[in-house]
Parts: structure tokens; C-alpha cells; sequence
């Protein structure tokens, strides 16, 4: 998906059975192994996001189309916002002033919701130091203080006054795999509705 938007830089942040990971995704870009928990494996390759990159979280299958406008922002921050879902306690819910996240948390209501979260993110090269610094400016207070996930390192950002972008998934399917159940959704009914649209061409952002 990624390489469409002339992406030819891949690092792979690895957690539980990296060895699975490195044998399936051999020749296809670095491998960094991250410690548990999603923000200590963003620490540990906080250095790739310096450059400005995409940050994609692996468990998210996602139609390509939907990078054409995130790939294409301005912004020095940019999320991917599904505002179609039904909401339950395991979304990464986000609320939204005038377009701009105010709040990213699973413990939001539904009534608080205007949106979840894909888990697909991308920043320009400032956009990326920001991160990196924020990340190290968290491990300071003390590894065992970490938050748990992106989206907490987001809202840190947003609660400093930085600016975040957000852009909709406009009904392309996608899915989040987190249990046995959804990778037979995954497979029965994502895959085929990810096939069955054609993809748009893809236009450099570089």
C-alpha cells in the first residue's frame, strides 16, 4: 500500500515472536525490536521517526485508497479517522472541534465520540521530531509512567497545543485484528469488500 506513495523505507517494530515477523517479512525493510507495550516499541525506534514517516499499526488490513488524502496533507501531523463506526469499549475513540482531535481515548462515551482512530498516522519531518521528543520527554518521567499506546502520545501532543489533521476513511472498509473472531471477519467479509474496489492511482508526495 505504502509503496504507491513512493514509500521504499519500511522499519518493522517487532514485539511477541519477532522471528515470525523477520522470517514473513524478509527483504521487505529493518527490523527494530520494541520491548512490550506499543510505546516502548516506539521508543525504541523513536531515531526513524526524525525523517517524517507513516506509522502503521500492525494489526490494521486497510483499503489503499484510503492513504490517498493523508498522503497528500500539508499538516505536520495527520490522522486516519473512521467517522462510520458504531462504538464499543475497545475502539479507539476520538472526538473532534472543528475538525481538530480533541481527545483520543477508549474510555470516551458515545455521546463524547466522532470517530475512531484506525491506527494509521502520518508526519512530516517536524511532525516526526515531535513525536521523538515527546516520546523521550515521557520515558524521563520514569519508564514504569509510560502510557500504553500512539494514541496517548497523541493526546500528550494535543494537550501541549500541537495541531493534528484529521482525514476519513469515507467508508472504505478496513479492520482492526485483535482477537480470533475478527481475523475471520477479517478474511470472510474485509478482504473481499478491499477487493472488489479498484485502487486509485497513486501520485508521488515526494
Amino acid at each position: 500500500n505504502l509503496r504507491r506513495y513512493c514509500v521504499d523505507n519500511f522499519v518493522f517494530i517487532t514485539g511477541h515472536r519477532p522471528d515470525l515477523v523477520e522470517s514473513a517479512m524478509a527483504g521487505k525493510g529493518r527490523f527494530v525490536y520494541g520491548p512490550k507495550g506499543m510505546v516502548n516499541a516506539m521508543l525504541a525506534a523513536s531515531q526513524e521517526f526524525l525523517y517524517g514517516c507513516y506509522f502503521v499499526q500492525g494489526d490494521v488490513i486497510f483499503h489503499p485508497n484510503m492513504l490517498e488524502e493523508i498522503a497528500n496533507s500539508k499538516s505536520d501531523m495527520a490522522l486516519l479517522v473512521d467517522t462510520t463506526v458504531l462504538y464499543d469499549a475497545e475502539q479507539m475513540k476520538i472526538q473532534l472541534r472543528d475538525l481538530r482531535p480533541v481527545k483520543i481515548s477508549k474510555s470516551l462515551t458515545r455521546e463524547e465520540s466522532n470517530g475512531e482512530y484506525v491506527g494509521i498516522a502520518r508526519y512530516s519531518e517536524r511532525g516526526g521530531r515531535l513525536i521523538h521528543d515527546k516520546l523521550h520527554q515521557l520515558a524521563r518521567t520514569g519508564m514504569q509512567n509510560l502510557p500504553k499506546t500512539d494514541s496517548d502520545v497523541h493526546q500528550a501532543l494535543i494537550n501541549d497545543c500541537h495541531d493534528f489533521e484529521v482525514f476519513e476513511t469515507k467508508g472504505l472498509p478496513w479492520t482492526e485484528i485483535d482477537f480470533i473472531d475478527d481475523l475471520e471477519k477479517a478474511r470472510n467479509e474485509i478482504m473481499p469488500r478491499i477487493r472488489a474496489i479498484p485502487i486509485n492511482r497513486a501520485y508521488p508526495t515526494i
